[in-house]
C-alpha cells in the first residue's frame, strides 16, 4: 500500500478506480462462473465438466476477459458454435451464484484515501446487474457512493471505455475541481483516461504497476 499511497501525485485530490482486476483479482469472480459455464458446455460436447472447466480458464489466464472464451472452447472439442449456446453461456456467466471479499491491503488503502480527504469514484464497464452485484459483494459502498459510480452496461456498448461518456454520470468529476487520477488494470484504462485528460495509473490488484 505504501508504494501505492507515494506515487499519487501531490496535486491530485479526485481518484477513480477501474474494478474487474483494479480492486480485487478477477479471477476470484472468473473461476467461480466457470464451474456453471463449464456445466452447459461439456453437455453440448459431451467432456467431462472439469475438462470443459480447466479449458476455460486457462483460455482466460491466456488471454483475458476480452477473448471469446466460450467459443473458442466448443470449437475445441469439435462442437458446433451456435448463438443460442453462446447466449446461454452467457447468461449462467452473470447470473451464477458467487461470493468475494475485498482484500485487507484493498480495504485499508480505500480508507486511507478517504481519510486524507481524496474524493472518489468508479468506473466500470460490463454488464449492469452483474457488476451491481460484484460491488455489493465487495462492500464498495463504503467508500463509493451511488452519485459516484458509474457502469457501462447502464448507456450501451458504444458508452464504454475509451469513450468519456460515463464521466457526465459522475458527480465528484462534474462537482469538485482539480487534477484527476484514474487507475485501471488495461490499455483501455489508459485510452479512457488520455480522452478523460485524466493522468493514469497502472494498478493491477491496488498493487501499483506503473504511473503514466
Amino acid at each position: 500500500m505504501k508504494s501505492f499511497i507515494n506515487s499519487i501525485p501531490n496535486e491530485i485530490r479526485i481518484i477513480g478506480f477501474d474494478l474487474d482486476g483494479t480492486l480485487y483479482d478477477e479471477f476470484e469472480f472468473v473461476s467461480q462462473a466457470y464451474q456453471e459455464v463449464a456445466k452447459i458446455i461439456s453437455k453440448y460436447v459431451e467432456i467431462e465438466t472439469a475438462n470443459v472447466y480447466s479449458q476455460l480458464c486457462q483460455y482466460w489466464l491466456k488471454y483475458g476477459s476480452s477473448a471469446n472464451i466460450f467459443q473458442m472452447v466448443v470449437e475445441d472439442n469439435k462442437g458446433q458454435v451456435n448463438e443460442n449456446l453462446i447466449k446461454e453461456c452467457v447468461s449462467a456467466y452473470r447470473c451464477c451464484d458467487f461470493s468475494m471479499s475485498i482484500s485487507k491491503r484493498t480495504e485499508m488503502t480505500l480508507d486511507y484515501l478517504v481519510e486524507q480527504e481524496y474524493k472518489l469514484f468508479l468506473i466500470t464497464d460490463g454488464d449492469s446487474n452483474l457488476q451491481r452485484r460484484k460491488i455489493k459483494a465487495l462492500s464498495l459502498e463504503r467508500w463509493f457512493d451511488y452519485r459516484n459510480i458509474a457502469i457501462s452496461g447502464d448507456y450501451g456498448r458504444n458508452k464504454q471505455k475509451p469513450s468519456t461518456y460515463m464521466c457526465k454520470h459522475v458527480s465528484v468529476i462534474n462537482e469538485c475541481k482539480g487534477d484527476v487520477l484514474y487507475l485501471g488494470d488495461r490499455d483501455i484504462d489508459e485510452y479512457f483516461s488520455k480522452n478523460s485528460g485524466f493522468k493514469f495509473m497502472y494498478l493491477k490488484n491496488i498493487k501499483i504497476k506503473q504511473l503514466k
